[in-house]
C-alpha cells in the first residue's frame, strides 16, 4: 500500500525479480469495498508471479538508488535512472538465485542508513554505502545472515530520533527507539530486536515511524485497521510487545503500510 499522486510513475517489482511501470492514473479508481482488477490486466505477469513491491517515482531520472533485498538477505543497490524506460513486457531488476525471491525495494541516496528485519526477529542496521552500486542483471551481496527457515521480513531507512515499529504474524506489535539498534557491518546475524513465542507468531513487516504518523495493518482475509503511530505501545528491543489487533484462527497479519495524514485544527 502507498500513498501516492494521479501523475507519478508506479514501479511494480515482482516476486520474480521483475519491475514494471505504470502512471499511477492508469490504475482504475475504486471504492474501499471494491475488489480491484488484476494486475495481469495491465501488466504482462507470468504464471506464478506476484507483485511484491510498489515504489512510487515522480521523476525517474534521479541521482537516487533503489536499494533491493530478498528473501534469502541478498541486497544489491540499482541507480534509479536505470528504469527510466521500461518496456510493457517489464525489465528485470535483479537476478535471483535459485529458490529466492524479491522482498523490499527502497528509495535511498548517499549517506542513508538501512534497516532490515528477519522473520526470527533479528534486525541489522548499516551505511547503504558498504553496498557498491550494480547493474540491473547483477545478484547482489549478502545484507544478514539467516538461520533455517528465516527469511526477510522487511527494509527500511533509518531516521534519527524515529521508532522502530516491529509487527508479527499473530497481531502483536510495538515501537522501540532507533537508538537501541547500533549501526553494524552488513552480512552478519543483527541484534534482536523483538521476543518472539507461539502466541505471537514470526515477524512479518516493522517500518520506521515517526509519531505524526498513521498505520494500516492488513490480514491476509483482507481485514484492515488503522491505527495512529503515537498509540502504540513503545518498549524496548527485547519485549514482545502487546496485541494490536485481534485475528481468527483462520487469518494471520500479511502487511503494514504507514502514511502521514494533513490534520485540520
Amino acid at each position: 500500500m502507498i500513498v501516492t499522486s494521479v501523475l507519478a510513475n508506479v514501479l511494480f517489482f515482482t516476486n520474480q525479480g521483475r519491475v514494471f511501470s505504470s502512471r499511477a492514473y492508469h490504475i482504475p479508481e475504486s471504492s474501499r469495498q471494491a475488489k480491484g482488477l488484476p494486475l495481469i490486466n495491465f501488466l504482462e505477469l507470468r504464471p506464478e508471479e506476484m507483485v511484491t513491491t510498489l515504489v512510487p517515482a515522480r521523476k525517474l531520472g534521479s541521482s537516487d538508488y533503489l536499494m533491493m533485498v530478498t528473501r534469502q538477505g541478498i541486497i544489491k543497490k540499482v541507480a534509479l535512472s536505470a528504469f527510466e524506460n521500461i518496456r510493457r513486457n517489464g525489465l528485470i531488476a535483479v537476478n535471483l538465485r535459485e529458490d529466492d525471491e524479491l522482498v523490499g525495494v527502497r528509495r535511498v541516496q548517499e549517506g542513508d542508513r538501512l534497516m532490515i528485519a528477519a522473520s526470527s526477529g533479528y534486525s541489522i542496521t548499516f551505511d547503504e554505502g558498504q553496498i557498491r552500486p550494480m547493474g540491473r542483471n547483477a545478484s547482489g551481496v549478502k545484507a544478514i545472515s539467516l538461520g533455517k527457515n528465516d527469511y526477510v521480513a522487511g527494509m527500511d531507512k533509518y531516521i534519527e530520533g524515529a521508532d522502530v515499529l516491529l509487527v508479527t504474524e499473530k497481531g502483536y506489535g510495538k515501537r522501540t527507539p532507533v537508538g537501541e539498534f547500533r549501526e553494524q557491518n552488513r552480512g552478519g546475524k543483527g541484534l534482536k530486536s523483538i521476543d518472539l513465542s507461539e502466541k505471537t507468531g514470526k515477524l512479518v513487516d516493522f517500518k520506521v515511524v515517526t509519531p505524526d504518523e498513521e498505520l494500516v495493518i492488513l490480514t491476509g482475509e483482507g481485514q484492515l485497521i488503522r491505527l495512529e503511530v503515537q498509540d502504540i505501545s513503545q518498549q524496548k528491543r527485547y519485549s514482545r510487545g502487546v496485541l494490536l489487533m485481534r485475528l481468527p484462527e483462520n487469518d494471520a497479519i500479511v502487511g503494514v503500510a504507514r502514511f502521514k495524514v494533513e490534520k485540520e485544527d
